[in-house]
Formats: structure tokens, C-alpha cells, sequence
């Protein structure tokens, strides 16, 4: 019976780690475990590329490029569209590198990579107490009707680090900051 026991433990473990997104996240707040963890319910807050074409979302492009640079920290996002092709650029820091990604916002694949420039927001960004993902999530609940996720980085607003997280399309965009230290949004700007 023991055995059995453990077995069934470790069986329904697995489906809880195969199942994904929300049940992880569930299981780690039962167990008091972190809740700071991309999951896919962070796919349905920040929905896709605001009126660009785009399929993939600002948090699985991010989940895809940190896929491809082991231990990166993600410290900017922004949707481009270069000759008519929609992608995701992502920056991430790992150690004292600068890496970005392009992920295809249509299929979620990686375009290319690159090295980039490592600056004092993308240092602070990486050491931030709250994570790119989790302030998307933030300032989606500050801006419930505001669209998709289509950027979101790092700036200084005089000595204080904020995340900066934009939604929608260019003439009808929003902007939220999001405090990197407490996680407390502010309410939604229009960027004309």
C-alpha cells in the first residue's frame, strides 16, 4: 500500500508539471511555494499584439527567448513589425551580457538572436525585485480594458526603477508603470 502511495503521489506530480500553467501555480500556493512563475494564465492576461496580427503573446515570447538564453532575465519586450513581419525583440541579461531575441509573433519561432548593449537599465531591470512578466500581469489589472500587451521595459523615473508597460495599437495606445521594487501600478496614461 505504501508503494502504491507514493506512486500515486509522484504520477499525480507529473500532471500537475505536464498539466501546466495554472495547475503549477496552484500546487505552489498550496504548498506556500513561489507564485512568481510565468504560467500560462499569464497568456490570457496579456492576450496577443494589439491589433498588429500578432498570435504569440508578450509572455510566451518571453518564455520562448528565455529558452534560448539559459538563465537569462528578460528586462525588455516590444513588438516590432520590419518589412511587414511581425516579432517579438526581447532583451535579456545573463551575468554581464546583453542578449536579444526576435521571436515570429505569428509562430512563436526564433528569427535570430544578438548580443546587445548592456546599460544601466537593463542591470537594475535584471537585479529588479519584481520581473518583467509579473508587472505585465500588474498593469493589466490597472488596465483591465486596455488590449494586449505590446511592450514593457525598464526606465528610471529619477531614482526610482519602474517598468514601463504599454498596450494597444500606436494611435490608441496605454501606458501603465509599474513600481520595480513594490509592484505598485499607477493609474493608466494615453500615450498620444
Amino acid at each position: 500500500m505504501r508503494t502504491f502511495t507514493k506512486l500515486a503521489i509522484a504520477v499525480g506530480a507529473g500532471v500537475l508539471v505536464v498539466g501546466g500553467g495554472t495547475a503549477t501555480v496552484l500546487a505552489a500556493q498550496q504548498d506556500g511555494g513561489p507564485t512568481r512563475t510565468a504560467d500560462s494564465r499569464t497568456t490570457e492576461v496579456t492576450g496577443t499584439g494589439g491589433g498588429s496580427g500578432a498570435t504569440v503573446s508578450l509572455a510566451e515570447a518571453v518564455r520562448t527567448a528565455q529558452g534560448e538564453v539559459p538563465h537569462g532575465v528578460a528586462v525588455e519586450a516590444d513588438l516590432d513589425d520590419d518589412n511587414g513581419a511581425a516579432h517579438w525583440e526581447i532583451d535579456l541579461v545573463t551575468g554581464d551580457t546583453a542578449r536579444t531575441v526576435y521571436v515570429g509573433a505569428d509562430d512563436g519561432k526564433v528569427r535570430r538572436t544578438g548580443r546587445d548593449t548592456l546599460d544601466r537599465d537593463d542591470r537594475a531591470a535584471a537585479a529588479a525585485h519584481v520581473d518583467l512578466l509579473t508587472a505585465v500581469r500588474t498593469a493589466q489589472r490597472a488596465a483591465p480594458d486596455a488590449g494586449a500587451a505590446t511592450e514593457a521595459d525598464a526606465d528610471f523615473d529619477g531614482s526610482r526603477l519602474v517598468w514601463e508597460v504599454s498596450f494597444g495599437a500606436h494611435d490608441d495606445e496605454q501606458e501603465v508603470t509599474v513600481d520595480a521594487r513594490t509592484g505598485h501600478a499607477g493609474s493608466p496614461t494615453t500615450d498620444d
